[in-house]
């Protein structure tokens, strides 16, 4: 969405693919931005869709280097890993941006966001007018008036032991070639066959399963959410 939006105002934009291996080569990333001098970079951590993580030090690495660009981390499942947020290392950084999204508590329907800056009054500038209603906004003050830190921990336990069930299960099928490790609520699959055969054939047809699967050069690849 980011790219959409960005399109959507006749903004270039850069793509910065990952290593072989979907994980972020930070020398070469930092090398990439330096040589381009973006005005603005967004870096999800952890990782989508892949489900990876990025180390907080290597976030503060690129931070650094890259004094001069607004560095936006959105942390949209870092509930679900155990990297550190960078939201306390705001006012050590000002060109670090912070976005979340309450995804670990079920309500990603709700389309409700949080962004964490020191920047308030430029970004209300450009935010579209009316873009969260006010059910929604009531919904995420409740969800906070009401969350501990036990209600936190037991849904992290409840989601690591599901995925561990999981990828189990998906271990029993002779399509599937690796399960990347996964720091959020889904499993990135790389398959020795089209996904979209894998999806349709065996997991909708014999489990009533609907999977997300990829096209293009992700053709073998699909994300399987629990």
């Amino acid at each position: 969405m980011y790219k959409q939006y960005a399109v959507a105002f006749g903004l270039q934009v850069l793509e910065f693919d990952l290593d072989s291996n979907f994980e972020l080569n930070i020398e070469e990333f930092i090398a990439f931005c330096q040589k381009n001098n973006p005005k603005i970079v967004f870096i999800p951590n952890p990782l989508a869709p892949t489900g990876g993580s990025i180390k907080q030090e290597d976030l503060i690495k690129i931070v650094k280097h890259l004094s001069k660009t607004f560095i936006v981390i959105d942390e949209a499942y870092i509930e679900y890993s155990q990297e550190k947020s960078m939201i306390d290392l705001l006012p050590e950084y000002p060109n670090m941006i912070v976005t979340r999204t309450p995804k670990f508590f079920g309500l990603a329907g709700i389309r409700i966001g949080f962004v964490f800056t020191k920047y308030k009054s430029e970004i209300m500038k450009i935010k579209s007018p009316y873009n969260v209603n006010q059910i929604s906004c009531k919904i995420g003050v409740n969800l906070f008036q009401n969350l501990t830190q036990h209600i936190i921990s037991d849904r992290y336990n409840k989601n690591l032991a599901n995925k561990e069930k999981m990828i189990t299960w998906l271990r029993q099928f002779e399509e599937i070639d690796k399960i990347y490790q996964s720091f959020t609520n889904f499993v990135f699959i790389e398959l020795n066959c089209n996904s979209q055969e894998f999806a349709k054939k065996k997991l909708l047809k014999k489990f009533n399963i609907k999977i997300k699967i990829f096209s293009d050069t992700l053709e073998r690849f699909c994300r399987i959410s629990f």
